[in-house]
This record gives C-alpha cells, sequence and structure tokens, in this order.
C-alpha cells in the first residue's frame, strides 16, 4: 500500500466483515431502542402533566440555560496540514450551543456564522496548559493543547500572556467538561444510540469502560477499529518495522484502516437514519393510540421477569457488591462532604461580599447594577478552578490526584482538610478512574453553586422587598439541604459505573433462556414499543441501585452531619 518501504499488507476483506458485522449486529438494536425512546417520551410528557416526577426534591432553582458567550480573545493556532501559525479571534460559546470553539480572522466577523475558519467541538477533549521544558521550547511559555480520546485531531493554541493563559485554560476546561458529544438532536435518536452502542458492544464481547464524545457512525467506527485492533490487525502492527519510518508507517496503517471501517460504517449508518426518518410518523401515531394499552402491558410483564430473575441476580450481585460497597463509600464519602462544606462556606463568603459592595454604592440604581454585577462575576468565576471554587475543589483534588498540593492556600472562616488512601480502593474500582470520579464530583459542585447562585437571583428579583440578607440565609439553607441529597446521588452514580459492567456480564447468560418465553408474552402490535431484555435491564438496574442505597444512606448520616455546623460556624444561626 502506498509508496512507504516496509509497509505491510492490510486484511481489507477481514476488516470489511467485522464492520459488516457490527453494523448487523447495532441495527436492529437501534431500531428496537428508538421505539423504547419514543414510549420513554411519551411516558415523561404524560408524568410532566400530571405533575409526578422521581428523584430528590431539590429546593434550589434550576437556572435557565446559559447562552451569552463564555469568553473570547485573540489566540494563534498551529494548522492541522500545513503546520504553520495564525493568528485567529476565538469565541467559546455556552451551553446553549454545546461549548462548540469558534474562531475567525477578523474580530468583527464574529457574529457571522458564514465567516468563521473554524471551530472545536470540545466534548472528549482534555486540556492541558504545555508547562514542561521541552514543551515551552518548541511552543513558548503560554500554550495550551486539547487532547483527543481517540484518533481525533490535537489542537495546538498559542495565548498572548499568563493572564490571558489562566483565563483560556479555565474556559477551555469548563467547555469540555460540559459539552454533550454530538449526537442527533433528536432525543429520542440521540436515546436510542445511547442504548443502543453499549449493548452491541457487550453482544460483541467488548466489556469495560467508553466515552461517547464523537458522532455515530464516529463512535461505531471507533468500535470497529477496537475489535479490528483485538483480532486481524495485530499481526499488522507486529510486521511494521522499526527505524525512523516506523512512525509514519503505522499513522499510515491508521489511515487505512479509518477509511475502511469509515465506509462501511458510514453507508450502514445512513441506511439506519434513513430507515427511522422514514417511519417516525407512522411509529409515533401507532404508539399514542396504543399508550394505555402499552402502560399496562408492560407493568403485567414487568411483574412476571421481576418473578422469574430476581432469584437468578441477587447471588451474583451479593457476590460483586458485598466486597466493595462499604469501602468504596467510606473512601469517597467524606472528602465529597467535606467539598460541600467548602462549597457552602465559599458561597456564604463571596454573597456577603456582594452585599457589602451593594451596600456601599449610592442610589437605588447604583445598587441594582453593583447587585446584578457581583451576580454576574460569581457565576463567570464558578466556571474556573481557582478562586471562589477552589476550596471546594481542593478536596476533590487531594483525595483523587496522587501527590497533589495548592501552591495558591486560601484562608477562610473555617478550614479543615479530609485525607483518604484512594490505593486502599484503585482495584475495586475495576475499569472506573480516578479522572472519572473527580469529573463527575466536580461537575456536580459547579452545577451547585450555579443553582444556589440563580435561586438567590429569581427570589429578590420575584420579590423586591425582600432583605437580602435574610434570602441568602435561606439559600443557605436550601443549599445544605440539596448538597446532602446530591453527595448521595453522586456516590451511588460511581457505585452504577462500577457494578453496573460485571453484574450485567455476568448475569445477562444467566436470564438469557428465562426470557426467551416471555418475549412471546408481548402482542404483534406491541413489539415495536416494548421489549423483554429492557424490562429485564430496568428491574436489574433498581436493584442494584436500591443494594448501594441500602450502602449509601446509612453511611452518609454521620458524615453529612458535618453540614449541620454551617450555621454556627459561619454565625447566621
Amino acid at each position: 500500500m502506498g509508496n512507504i518501504p516496509g509497509m505491510p499488507e492490510i486484511p481489507t476483506p477481514e476488516i470489511k466483515e467485522i464492520a459488516e458485522q457490527t453494523m448487523k449486529t447495532f441495527t436492529p438494536i437501534y431500531v428496537k431502542s428508538y421505539g423504547i425512546g419514543l414510549i420513554n417520551k411519551l411516558k415523561r410528557q404524560a408524568d410532566e402533566k400530571a405533575g409526578t416526577t422521581s428523584g430528590p426534591e431539590w429546593q434550589l432553582l434550576t437556572p435557565p440555560i446559559p447562552s451569552e458567550p463564555l469568553h473570547e480573545g485573540w489566540m494563534t493556532k498551529l494548522g492541522a496540514v500545513k503546520k504553520n501559525w495564525k493568528k485567529r479571534y476565538f469565541v467559546a460559546k455556552n451551553q446553549a450551543d454545546n461549548f462548540v470553539v469558534q474562531y475567525f480572522e477578523k474580530e468583527d466577523q464574529k457574529t457571522d456564522e458564514k465567516k468563521k475558519k473554524g471551530a472545536i467541538q470540545t466534548c472528549g477533549y482534555r486540556v492541558k496548559h504545555m508547562d514542561k521544558e521541552e514543551e515551552k521550547k518548541e511552543f513558548g511559555d503560554f500554550a495550551i493543547t486539547l487532547k483527543p480520546w481517540g484518533r481525533r485531531r490535537q489542537w495546538y493554541l498559542k495565548c498572548e500572556d499568563a493572564e490571558s493563559l489562566k483565563t483560556w485554560e479555565g474556559v477551555l476546561k469548563y467547555a469540555a467538561r460540559g459539552a454533550r458529544p454530538p449526537l442527533n438532536e433528536d432525543e429520542v435518536m440521540r436515546f436510542a444510540f445511547q442504548r443502543a452502542y453499549p449493548i452491541t458492544r457487550w453482544r460483541l464481547g467488548v466489556w469495560g469502560w467508553y466515552y461517547v464524545d464523537k458522532t455515530e457512525d464516529e463512535m461505531l467506527g471507533q468500535l470497529v477499529v477496537d475489535k479490528c485492533n483485538e483480532g486481524c490487525m495485530g499481526p499488522v502492527y507486529d510486521k511494521i518495522p522499526g527505524g525512523r519510518l516506523e512512525r509514519k508507517i503505522r499513522q499510515q496503517v491508521e489511515k487505512v484502516l479509518d477509511q475502511t471501517v469509515g465506509a462501511v460504517v458510514g453507508a450502514g449508518w445512513k441506511a439506519v437514519v434513513s430507515t427511522i426518518d422514514g417511519s417516525k410518523g407512522k411509529l409515533e401515531e401507532a404508539a399514542k393510540g396504543a399508550l394505555g394499552q402499552i402502560f399496562d402491558k408492560e407493568a403485567e410483564l414487568k411483574v412476571t421477569v421481576k418473578d422469574k430473575i430476581l432469584s437468578i441476580i441477587s447471588p451474583p450481585l451479593e457476590k460483586l457488591s458485598k466486597p466493595v460497597l462499604t469501602p468504596i463509600c467510606n473512601c469517597l464519602m467524606a472528602p465529597l462532604v467535606a467539598a460541600y462544606k467548602e462549597l457552602a462556606i465559599a458561597y456564604w463568603g463571596r454573597m456577603n461580599k456582594i452585599l457589602t459592595e451593594v451596600d456601599a454604592a449610592g442610589d437605588a440604581d447604583a445598587k441594582v447594577k453593583a447587585l446584578n454585577d457581583g451576580l454576574a462575576r460569581f457565576t463567570r468565576d464558578i466556571r474556573y478552578w481557582w478562586g471562589v471554587m477552589r476550596p471546594a475543589l481542593r478536596q476533590i483534588y487531594k483525595a483523587f490526584r496522587d501527590g497533589w498540593s495548592d501552591d495558591e492556600p486560601e484562608t477562610g472562616a473555617v478550614t479543615f482538610s479530609v485525607t483518604v488512601n484512594l490505593g486502599d480502593i484503585i482495584d475495586m474500582l475495576d475499569s472506573v478512574s480516578p479522572w472519572q470520579i473527580e469529573d463527575q464530583f466536580e461537575t456536580s459542585l459547579r452545577r451547585m453553586m450555579g443553582r444556589a447562585i440563580y435561586t438567590f437571583a429569581k427570589t429578590v428579583e420575584d420579590d423586591k422587598d425582600a432583605v437580602h440578607k435574610d434570602v441568602v440565609k435561606a439559600v443557605m439553607g436550601k443549599l445544605v439541604h440539596d448538597s446532602k441529597a446530591q453527595v448521595r446521588l453522586d456516590i451511588q452514580e460511581i457505585f452504577l459505573l462500577v457494578l453496573g459492567p460485571p453484574f450485567r456480564k455476568t448475569v445477562n447468560p444467566l436470564i438469557k433462556d428465562v426470557l426467551e418465553p416471555v418475549a412471546s408474552l408481548i402482542p404483534d402490535a406491541l413489539k415495536s414499543f416494548l421489549d423483554i431484555e429492557k424490562m429485564a435491564q430496568d428491574i436489574m438496574d433498581n436493584v442494584l441501585t436500591e443494594t448501594i442505597a441500602n450502602c449509601i444512606n446509612p453511611a452518609s448520616e454521620p458524615v453529612l452531619k458535618m453540614l449541620d455546623s454551617l450555621p454556627t460556624d459561619l454565625g447566621y444561626a
């Protein structure tokens, strides 16, 4: 292949066969998942209309999705092909635009989408300041790289100075953390893929952790590439000769592999989407017409499925969960609760600082402006790891980053530190990395602070006569309440990541024969919307969640009392 000496032969027929088998496995699961997703959507809409919801009863308000830009300014970027540096005006969009970062040749072009030179889809990127000496020699003191998971473009950006570097690094990390995968905007099709993709992996014997950060066809292509690398591509890589051409040959091999896989998967994905698009209307009409019948039959079948599988799934669950629940819970709970206490302290301190500035302002209009400006700055600052978020994030970083230390320590009204030994549970986490846990906790902390800020702002907007200091105290009570619920929820999510895959891997073969006869009980007219495997999965998830909650709830009570001392600690009791 090509003119590169030493280029090995690529097993194209085997690659195509693996790609075709993957699409053959995926397609019926995706089509079925679309029907299930449609019923989920209609059920949610019915629940919202009836005013019935599940989950914690949050006291803080949820802010609207922000649309104003996160940040904008000049940076220099390295070209993907010519490898030359070009100065561009970058605009980091907000959540409403899925945190895309666009760049333009001129600043005055930033409002014209047609004139953008390119864009960075931030989902799935890790953002890092290039601070090693060899990196500084090549890229300068103020360079940032966005490194992808998998084979995507790696971005290199140069900031103008240290202050610009600090801001852009924070903005890009915030964007990468918050960006959704670029899947279909249709919520049912998005659900269908997110359900069908892991099931396809399991049926193909691919277990372990994965990350959705690309389009549907790209994710399917990555799955095929992984399967090829495990099988037919192993001997190809072994034949790549060492020496100065090794890297170039490997890149060419990977390029040919990606192109071969992409052609098969791309065509298959387009066919699936075309099939769904052509039947959407009729399917939704049929679902709405039979909704009551679907709900009744689903409830009836779930009882049957639960009776048949509960005795089968309980022993493996106990065997998997018993050794890990208490140690992991004890290790994760303390730093997370400490982080939420620091979060509440930071909120109290910052809000009182803002109110002091308001009191010092001139007339009524000046006071309104001071309050709005202070809240806007506060909302902006929670995007970054330094400043107001640092005390809370410090607790998380110290727990999950070996040897991490804060080079800019802060002092507050209350200071404390929780030490844990992550090494004691690292093997228990299986395929879940400490980075995933840290990311889960950090995202929740930022979201909680944002909700607290918005709850204050909305309260004083709706009640012009409200005493601001009383509102802050009221918000603190709600913040403590919601923090307790969020701690339990976050720990539960980590356990689902740790226990979910091995639980399914163990149990799925055991219940397969039991479920097949039950599937025949679904009437033909409802088979597009009901799935016995999905019902079994829901039951397993419920049993797993209940098992986890039975560990978390009693274990969390003594630790969560740490938050109850806040009124006394801060003097607002």
